[in-house]
């Protein structure tokens, strides 16, 4: 509505006012107090309107209705009850200031009859209280608040208890009390109507956030938080829009869209969604719980893209170091291996002069496979799975240059992929004992836990091992690679213990 209309409005209001109190003032034992107390009613309404600057423009026009008809009862006793028909209005209509299919037509009707003068106060007490209800069933769903539902049974109470006392002590009865306590009860309705406006708005803003901090996982979780929220435990949210070529028609259908196309849709029974404001702040949660999900989807499939980008890399660095194994093993072991028997064989037509040369070359040679040996010995063979990394780190321990000893304890078969793992765990620490814990022996410990296979190397050395190492980081991420976790106990002086723990499959 035009910033000049209101004016006019605004003129109007404050013209019969001066009218009202005019009139007011001018009968007969009129008393100032009264007079000012009955105009700041009507006032109060109008004022109200204007204070709700962000409210739409027929709830205001409907409060400051209320206030007019209020004046115009004062010239006219015709349109004496005028002003209960118009605030009938306000309660059914409240927020929005428009009436729901459900109630157009009785509601308007009601507030016909209550505005006609000859209808007794109890009837229209009752219809308010009636009001007062309907907004209390329509509390439920997070788009009316408490204002309508407490001002109809007020002003209802007010009017069914006047006439109670009228038709019980008429010699008491004082009509002029019964007005001022009536415009009293008007007067703190109107006033109050700002307050529940803003209270409702409120939390109308505070609704997707609510959400969002109550959402769950997925969708149909979000449905149940959502539907709790809004009154409606058969709340659906149809995602994603396109399986829904067809989705169910009525008011109780609100599109979320994005960029312009339906993205999902909330269907539901609440009367929430026949209010513009909080269809909005529903369709904007739904939409960024519909993103999150979407995003939460995405990331983890690139995360498993990833872990499965890893875990090829994984095999491929192990079959290349399987080839260069068996590179090694025919190309370079064997003919040492022979060179030494040749040399033994040469060894025997040789000179005395010539024995200390040829046997500083056999120590060498003899040193060269050996180191070739420990090499090849580090590297898996390609036949680990269904049970023979217990064949493959018995083999390791055999090589070790001190004394070990293996406990295996229950069936321990996993896929390849999970004993290649272990045997570089239990590898590296082998050599880590060789190389720094100055230890006396060892033990390996290969054990089935639940659903689980456990690798744990022991030693009685040194302690004080650094779990940040190189070597041991690498194997962290290794382990992580399959789903397992390592972990690395060294306490100075107690020697150091390496567990890796790996699901079956």
């Amino acid at each position: 509505m035009a910033a000049r209309a209101w004016l006019t409005v605004w003129a109007l209001v404050v013209g019969l006012a001066v009218v009202a109190l005019l009139a007011d003032l001018r009968a007969p034992g009129a008393v100032a107090a009264t007079a000012l107390l009955d105009v700041a009613t009507g006032l109060a309404f109008c004022a109200a309107a204007a204070a709700m600057t962000g409210a739409t423009t027929r709830i205001r026009l409907l409060l400051v209705a209320v206030g007019l008809c209020w004046f115009v009862g004062s010239f006219s006793l015709l349109l004496a009850s005028a002003h209960r028909g118009a605030l009938l209005l306000v309660l059914l209509a409240f927020p929005r200031g428009r009436l729901g299919a459900s109630t157009r037509v009785v509601g308007v009707a009601a507030a016909v009859v209550i505005g006609i003068p000859l209808v007794a106060a109890p009837v229209a007490a009752l219809v308010l209280a009636g009001a007062s209800g309907y907004a209390w069933t329509r509390r439920r769903s997070r788009t009316v608040g408490l204002w309508p539902t407490l001002s109809g049974a007020a002003v209802a109470v007010e009017m069914l208890g006047a006439w109670a006392v009228s038709r019980r002590y008429p010699q008491a009865f004082d009509p002029t009390v019964a007005l001022v306590t009536y415009e009293l009860v008007l007067l703190v309705v109107a006033v109050t109507c700002p307050v529940g406006w803003w209270q409702l708005a409120r939390a109308r803003e505070r609704l997707s956030g609510r959400l969002l901090a109550r959402g769950t996982e997925e969708m149909d979780g979000f449905a149940l938080v959502l539907g709790e929220s809004l009154g409606d435990a058969g709340l659906r949210i149809l995602y994603p829009a396109e399986v829904w070529a067809a989705p169910p028609a009525g008011s109780g259908v609100v599109p979320v869209l994005e960029r312009g196309n339906p993205l999902a849709y909330v269907v539901s029974r609440s009367l929430a969604l026949e209010d513009p404001e909080t269809a909005e702040a529903v369709a904007t949660a739904v939409h960024l719980a519909v993103t999150r999900v979407r995003v939460r989807k995405e990331l983890q499939q690139r995360l498993d893209e990833l872990e499965s980008a890893r875990r090829r890399i994984l095999d491929a660095v192990d079959r290349q170091r399987e080839q260069a194994a068996a590179r090694v093993r025919t190309t370079v072991e064997v003919p040492l291996r022979l060179a030494a028997g040749e040399l033994t064989r040469t060894g025997a037509a040789t000179t005395a002069a010539d024995d200390g040369a040829l046997a500083v070359v056999e120590d060498q040679l003899a040193a060269a496979v050996s180191e070739l040996r420990a090499l090849v010995d580090g590297i898996p063979s390609a036949r680990l799975g269904s049970g023979a990394v217990v064949e493959a780190v018995s083999a390791l321990i055999d090589a070790m240059p001190l004394p070990a000893r293996l406990s295996v304890d229950g069936p321990v078969v996993a896929t390849r992929e999970v004993e290649t793992t272990l045997f570089y765990v239990c590898a590296e620490a082998l050599s880590n004992v060789v190389k720094h814990a100055h230890a006396p022996h060892a033990v390996v410990y290969l054990r089935r836990v639940g659903e689980d296979v456990e690798l744990e190397v022991r030693d009685d050395g040194d302690g004080g091992a650094d779990p940040t190492g190189s070597g041991i980081i690498g194997l962290a991420d290794r382990l992580d690679a399959v789903g397992g976790r390592l972990r690395v106990s060294s306490p100075p002086g107690a020697g150091t213990v390496v567990s890796a723990r790996v699901p079956l499959s």
